[in-house]
C-alpha cells in the first residue's frame, strides 16, 4: 500500500516518515485551503495570506496526524508493544506496529488513544482561537486555529467508525474479543464492519458524483476503497502472523542456495542465475562465507552494453538487520521483514555464514499447507474454538 519513504525525524524514539504521496497531499490541501476554503469564510485578503493560511493549515494537519499516530505509538509501548515507526501517506499516517497487542485491553487502550488526542487537539485550538479572537489580534491565526479545531474533531469521530482498521473497529475487535474470548472472530467480524463501511462511502461517493459533486464524489469513491481493502488485507496479515508465529526460518527456507563468487560478470549471472533460478535476491561470497547480497533492483538500470564489462562485487550490498534472518527465528518476524525490506528473498546467516535462503513464495507455501490443514482440523474437531485463541486473552 505504501511506496517508497524518507525519514522526516525521530520522535520519542520512533522514526517519523513519509511517502511520496503525502506530498502530493499536502499540495493538494494547501491548494484547496488557500483557493477555496479560507476564501469563502475570510474574504478581502491578499492571494499571499490566503496562501501563507494555506501552508499554515496543512502544516497543522501534519502536526495533528503525528500527535494521533504517536499516541498510539506511546500507548502501545507502554503495555509492551514495540512500533517501528509513524508513516503519513495519502490517506493519514499509520502507527506501524511489529506485532498485533495479546490482551483485549491493551488494542482497547491503544486504539481509544488516537481518537482522544485528536478530540484533545481540537480542544486546545478551539480555546486558541477563541482566545486571540477575544484579544482582537489577526483573523488569519483564528482563521487557521478554527480550521485545525474542527478538522481534529473530524479525525477524531471518523476514527471512531467501528470499521476495522479504523480506531474505531479496533475498539469494537477488542470489545468482541474480550466478550468471546476468541481474537480470529473478533477480527473477523470487525472486519466485515470495515468492508461494510467502505462499501457504504462508495455508495456515497457515487451518489455524490451524480449530484454534481465531482470531486467529493471521487474522494468517498477511494476512500471507501481503500477502507475495504485495508479491512482485507489487515484480516489476512492478521492470520498470516498468527500461522507463523512459533514456526522456525529452518523449517522452510532452502539450504542449498546458489552463492555467487563477486568476480563473476554480470552477464553470467543473469543467464545463469537470474533468468534460470526462482527468487531475484542472492547471496555474494566464497566458501559459505557472504560478503553481501546482490539483486534484481541493483542491476535493472546497467545498460546490457556493459553486462560483459562488470562484475556481481560491484553491486553487491552488505547485509542489514532488514535483509538477514537467523535460522531458528520466528517466521513472524520474517514476514514483517518482507514487508519493510521489499525484497523476495532474505539470507538466513549465522556468524556470518549463510545456511539458506527464506523467499517470500516458501512463506506462501507454508501458510498455504497450514491453512489447509488447521481447516480440516476444524471441520474434523481436531482444532476446536481454542485454535482461535490466544495463550492470555483476558485483561
Amino acid at each position: 500500500m505504501i511506496g517508497r519513504r524518507f525519514t522526516l525525524f525521530t520522535l520519542f524514539g520512533f522514526r517519523v516518515q513519509a511517502d511520496a504521496s503525502w506530498l502530493i497531499i499536502a499540495a493538494l490541501i494547501t491548494w484547496s485551503l488557500a483557493a477555496g476554503l479560507f476564501p469563502l469564510f475570510y474574504p478581502d485578503l491578499t492571494p499571499v495570506t490566503y496562501w501563507a493560511m494555506g501552508v499554515a493549515g496543512a502544516f497543522g494537519l501534519f502536526v495533528s496526524i503525528v500527535f494521533h499516530e504517536m499516541s498510539h505509538a506511546l500507548v502501545g509501548r507502554r503495555y509492551g508493544v514495540q512500533f517501528e515507526g509513524i508513516t503519513l501517506w495519502i490517506f493519514g499516517g499509520i502507527a506501524e506496529m511489529t506485532r498485533d497487542a495479546d490482551k483485549p485491553r491493551t488494542e482497547f487502550l491503544m486504539a481509544a488513544a488516537g481518537p482522544l488526542a485528536s478530540f484533545l487537539l481540537a480542544g486546545l485550538f478551539y480555546l486558541a482561537a477563541a482566545g486571540l479572537s477575544l484579544a482582537g489580534l489577526a483573523i488569519t491565526v483564528v482563521g487557521v486555529l478554527s480550521y485545525l479545531a474542527w478538522l481534529n474533531l473530524i479525525l477524531g469521530v471518523f476514527n471512531l467508525v467501528p470499521a476495522y482498521p479504523l480506531d474505531g473497529g479496533r475498539i469494537l475487535r477488542s470489545a468482541l474479543w474480550y466478550r468471546r474470548d476468541d481474537v480470529v472472530s473478533a477480527t473477523r467480524i470487525a472486519s466485515a464492519f470495515g468492508n461494510g463501511f467502505g462499501w457504504l462511502l462508495i455508495g456515497l461517493g457515487i451518489f455524490s458524483f451524480i449530484a454534481g459533486n465531482f470531486v467529493g464524489g471521487i474522494w468517498w469513491i477511494l476512500i471507501g476503497a481503500f477502507i475495504r481493502f485495508a479491512a482485507k488485507a489487515s484480516f489476512r496479515q492478521f492470520l498470516a502472523q498468527r500461522l507463523l508465529t512459533g514456526a522456525e526460518v529452518r523449517k522452510m527456507m532452502n539450504p542449498n542456495p546458489s552463492r555467487i563468487a563477486p568476480e563473476t560478470p554480470v552477464s553470467r549471472f543473469m543467464e545463469q542465475y537470474l533468468y534460470s533460478r526462482d527468487g531475484n535476491v542472492f547471496p555474494v561470497g566464497h566458501d559459505g562465507h557472504i560478503d553481501g547480497i546482490v539483486d534484481m533492483d541493483a542491476l535493472k538500470r546497467l545498460p546490457r552494453s556493459q553486462w560483459d564489462r562488470r562484475t556481481v562485487g560491484e553491486f553487491t550490498r552488505q547485509l542489514t538487520e532488514d535483509t538477514s534472518i537467523a535460522p531458528d527465528d520466528d517466521a513472524a518476524r520474517a514476514l514483517q521483514l518482507f514487508q519493510k525490506s521489499r525484497l523476495s528473498s532474505l539470507m538466513v546467516t549465522r556468524n556470518g555464514h549463510v545456511e539458506g535462503v527464506l523467499s517470500i513464495d516458501d512463506l506462501e507455501r507454508y501458510l498455504q499447507k497450514k491453512t489447509a490443514l488447521e481447516s480440516t482440523e476444524r471441520r474434523g474437531g481436531g482444532f476446536g474454538r481454542s485454535s482461535g485463541r490466544m495463550d492470555e486473552t483476558r485483561a
